[in-house]
């Protein structure tokens, strides 16, 4: 489980707390809700920083959890509120609305250890509630009292139906990939990590990780950047599904349904406010997820299970390229100035360059910082002067040449190729020393 301290600072982050906001409002203007979350989360934290944020808007809420399946649900909310109950009488809804002993917000715990007439008794109790708060409002013209009752249980949803004052909220897509790379940013400094491993965390284990923050702190704890391979990632991934128990019946039905596409043909616009039905018990399990950047997303631990590699790739090269080609791009275009400004004949060797193709140069202007890696480093090689400082820029920009070639074929870097990329950008902005 992700501890309360990281909640609350992925909670800091805008997208969360809007969410936080709007689920607040609802609850201070007496909408009840029924929130829905994966096993994977730890819904009483996440209701007490709600019962928090209720409180600072004048909102006391009051904890009730149901440890007695034999009382009706109306004497029972009473009794733990301390309203008198006589014996043999039973508590009217209007009644417990209208009494100053109960608080305006109730915290209802414990629904997901109920069956049979026991479950549906309060399942009733909370339909006739939100029809009541909706008779208090008319008649009072005021907010009437709300119901906050976080479950696991995704089946409810076959079994209470929305209304104005009664809703249904899933803990569905809460967070993304940016939220953790912010936070895991601060975490990687103090533990002393370099920037290298650093821009690893970020590029590589956020990545795999997608939404889920257990994830990404236990590749962090498990792993050192510095020895382990993709190949040994993988495994971790695979121990991580294995104790979360994804295996067998979760991955039959992974493979028995349309998760299996793992980046489905979706993208974030019209985000769903529910997890697709055929995939409730994959999200329940949190195997699945929303993101309104990239859709549906199966995590990473099952899909090492399942030894879906090539996604697993997929997802490192993904992290590493809108990081690192964006880069390498800008080094190509600092060469090109810096071999102008050194050689005479670099703008001729350009012209002559962009004439191979049809004959005639398209765009004058700019053919001198639009070279490719191959032919600067040809220039290099046929311009070669005495001393070190330009046969290593050739070097530099030649193994440039080879790190954008892996990641132009869709090839993830190993840790290793990755750290001498880094050097490689680094070597190549010392001899150019030209800033854009």
């Amino acid at each position: 489980m992700i501890t309360s301290s990281d909640f609350e600072q992925l909670l800091d982050f805008p997208e969360p707390r809007r969410r936080t906001r709007e689920i607040v409002h609802n609850l201070c203007e007496g909408k009840s809700l029924v929130w829905i979350f994966p096993v994977t989360i730890d819904k009483a934290l996440l209701s007490r920083i709600i019962a928090d944020e209720c409180s600072k808007c004048g909102i006391e809420p009051r904890l009730i959890y149901i440890d007695d399946d034999r009382e009706l649900p109306g004497n029972f909310v009473a009794n733990k509120c301390s309203l008198p109950v006589s014996p043999g009488s039973k508590i009217d809804i209007w009644e417990l609305m209208n009494s100053d002993d109960i608080p305006n917000l109730i915290i209802l715990e414990g629904l997901d250890t109920l069956e049979g007439r026991s479950l549906n008794l309060w399942l009733r109790f909370i339909i006739n509630w939100s029809r009541t708060a909706k008779q208090f409002e008319a008649v009072n013209h005021y907010y009437p009292k709300a119901l906050l009752i976080p479950t696991n249980s995704y089946e409810l949803v076959y079994k209470l139906q929305e209304d104005l004052f009664l809703k249904l909220n899933w803990f569905w897509g809460w967070f993304t990939s940016v939220e953790l790379k912010l936070l895991i940013r601060t975490t990687s400094y103090e533990t002393g990590w370099s920037y290298k491993e650093c821009l690893w965390i970020e590029t590589v284990f956020v990545e795999l990780a997608g939404t889920d923050m257990e994830l990404l702190l236990w590749l962090v704890n498990n792993l050192s950047s510095k020895k382990n391979t993709n190949a040994e990632i993988y495994n971790m991934l695979k121990k991580y599904g294995e104790t979360k128990q994804w295996v067998g019946k979760l991955c039959n039905i992974y493979l028995n349904t349309d998760a299996k596409l793992h980046e489905p043909q979706i993208n974030g616009i019209g985000k769903p406010i529910m997890p697709p039905v055929n995939m409730f018990y994959l999200w329940n399990a949190g195997a699945i997820d929303w993101s309104d950047k990239t859709g549906l997303i199966v995590n990473s631990a099952l899909l090492a299970i399942r030894g879906d590699i090539t996604a697993l790739n997929h997802r490192i090269w993904r992290g590493q390229s809108k990081f690192l080609l964006p880069i390498i791009d800008l080094q190509r275009i600092q060469i090109c100035h810096y071999l102008k400004e050194r050689y005479t004949n670099w703008q001729v060797y350009c012209n002559r360059c962009s004439k191979r193709g049809n004959g005639t140069i398209d765009n004058p202007s700019n053919t001198e910082t639009s070279m490719e890696f191959y032919e600067i480093v040809t220039f290099l090689r046929e311009n070669r002067s005495p001393g070190a400082r330009i046969e290593n820029l050739r070097i530099h920009t030649d193994n440039l040449r080879k790190s954008r070639n892996i990641l132009a074929h869709y090839i993830p870097l190993e840790f290793k190729d990755f750290s001498f990329l880094l050097d490689e950008i680094k070597n190549t902005m010392d001899i150019v020393n030209y800033h854009i």
